[in-house]
């Protein structure tokens, strides 16, 4: 179970369907990411390892932090090996869905989780785009000595 909180390390790992755990582990790696949103991002992964379970080949690597958005929810991933001695670059994996919920101001927040925060009359459309851009649905925008406090609740996909 996820709880609101800083982002913990996330471990990124995958079966190398056509290499021995010592070729596996020197290929070079990205993490191509699609959020909902409709931007992309490429992250390199390094220091995998690799080794066998169960007659496959698996390999890991730790996600580097510019790399969390792909484990929000609807937001969608997919993986290339790059052969580091011929630079050919793989056919990229099948599409893979990120599942543990919103993340907002470098926080993990997971679905259903509500939260909320304050801003001033001039700060209250940029504080709903954010939530909006996190994936937070509106539950209220209250006044309160001249700030608006704003609850949203983390719904995992983009509302309009």
């Amino acid at each position: 179970m996820v709880s609101m909180g800083a982002i913990p390390p996330q471990q990124v790992t995958w079966t190398s369907t056509s290499a021995t755990p010592t070729i596996a582990q020197g290929y070079t790696y990205k993490l191509y990411i699609y959020e909902e949103s409709g931007k992309k991002s490429i992250v390199t992964l390094v220091n995998t390892l690799c080794g066998v379970q169960n007659g496959q080949t698996i390999c890991s690597t730790g996600l580097p932090s510019t790399g969390n958005v792909a484990i929000i929810s609807g937001n969608q991933s997919q993986l290339t090996a790059t052969d580091t001695t011929t630079q050919l670059e793989s056919t990229p994996s099948l599409l893979f869905t990120g599942n543990q919920g919103c993340i907002l101001r470098n926080n993990l927040y997971p679905v259903g989780q509500r939260t909320s925060l304050t801003a001033n009359k001039p700060g209250l459309n940029a504080l709903l785009s954010e939530f909006q851009a996190a994936k937070f649905k509106h539950i209220s925008t209250t006044p309160k000595g001249g700030q608006f406090v704003v609850l949203e609740e983390c719904v995992g996909y983009i509302v309009h």
